[in-house]
């Protein structure tokens, strides 16, 4: 038997820099991250906005699908946060201040720049939000997912990809809804 030559990773596709038309399709409250700061540690909730974009990528030989770009933030609407700033041309943040999940199905245009990580790893950052004038059904999944106890969805956390799936299991949002 011969080895294949792939190892069944593929090869990641970035989104063009640019101005680009997407569509939000997910908010995903990612539950409460510990970090360190200036010597002090906080902990503090973030959230995943993530948006399909016209933009065709491959995937191996099987599969061809739209690109997506995700925005992880602290998850406050507050001035002065990093969220904000990026959303505020987008949307009127008072409308959304009561349900985030309205951000879902809204269209945008995202300016996208390719930035490299702390790992070296090139990823398609979104530097601005503008409205969206083109719309289009979504391929994706459209995803609500709260880690509210009164409003978590096991069907929502389901559609996730697994490596979310273990990273939200981590928080305590999560083990306060699933005690193990």
């Amino acid at each position: 038997m011969k080895a294949p030559e792939k190892d069944g990773t593929f090869e990641k596709q970035l989104i063009p820099e640019g101005l680009v038309d997407a569509k939000c399709y997910a908010v995903i409250d990612l539950g409460s991250e510990e970090f360190e700061y200036m010597g002090e540690k906080k902990i503090t909730r973030k959230i995943q906005i993530s948006f399909e974009t016209q933009i065709m990528g491959k995937f191996g030989d099987k599969w061809e699908l739209p690109l997506t770009a995700h925005i992880t933030k602290t998850f406050t609407l507050y001035e002065k946060g990093k969220l904000y700033p990026l959303i505020k041309d987008w949307v009127d943040v008072n409308e959304i201040k009561n349900n985030i999940f309205d951000l879902v199905g809204k269209t945008a245009k995202l300016m996208i720049s390719h930035s490299t990580s702390k790992k070296g790893a090139i990823y398609a950052e979104v530097l601005k939000i503008k409205p969206g004038e083109k719309d289009w059904n979504l391929i994706n999944p459209e995803i609500y997912l709260s880690l509210d106890k009164d409003s978590y969805s096991v069907e929502e956390f389901n559609k996730l990809p697994t490596f979310l799936q273990d990273k939200i299991k981590l928080t305590p949002e999560y083990k306060e809804i699933i005690p193990f």
